[in-house]
C-alpha cells in the first residue's frame, strides 16, 4: 500500500494544452499523467487539462472521475449524445464500453479511476462509426 499526498502530487502536475493542435498532435495525452497506483486492473491517475480530449472507451471497465478544479463538459455517446458539466468537487462513474470525451475550458484537474486497460482512443466525429 502506498500513500500519496494528492496536494504534493498536482504540484507536479503538467498542464497539457490541447487547444494548441502542435500539442495536441505530438504528445501522447496520458504520458503527462501522474500515476498513482493500479485499481482492479487499471489505475488512478491524476490529470491536468485544457481543450478538449479525443472520444475514447474502456471495454472492461467503468471509470470513475472527480473533479478537483475547474469546469469540465463531459460529453457520452451511447444511443444518442448526452453532455454534462462537472464543477469543482463533483464525481461520475462512466458506464464501461461507451465513448466519451470532455472538454475543460479554460482548464481542469481531476482524479480518474479506470477499472480496466486504457482502451481505444479516436478523433473521429463520430466513432462509433
Amino acid at each position: 500500500m502506498e500513500i500519496c499526498q494528492i496536494t504534493t502530487a498536482i504540484d507536479r502536475l503538467r498542464l497539457i494544452d490541447l487547444n494548441q493542435p502542435k500539442q495536441a498532435d505530438s504528445i501522447d495525452v496520458r504520458s503527462s499523467f501522474i500515476n498513482l497506483g493500479d485499481f482492479d486492473g487499471g489505475s488512478v491517475s491524476l490529470i491536468k487539462y485544457a481543450g478538449e480530449t479525443p472520444w475514447e472507451r474502456h471495454a472492461d471497465g467503468d471509470e470513475f472521475l472527480l473533479l478537483l478544479d475547474g469546469e469540465l463538459k463531459v460529453t457520452l455517446l451511447e444511443e444518442a449524445a448526452t453532455e454534462f458539466l462537472l464543477t469543482k468537487g463533483a464525481t461520475c462513474i462512466i458506464p464501461r464500453n461507451v465513448w466519451h470525451r470532455s472538454l475543460a475550458d479554460p482548464q481542469a484537474t481531476l482524479l480518474a479511476l479506470i477499472a480496466s486497460e486504457h482502451g481505444p482512443v479516436s478523433t473521429a466525429e463520430d466513432p462509433r462509426i
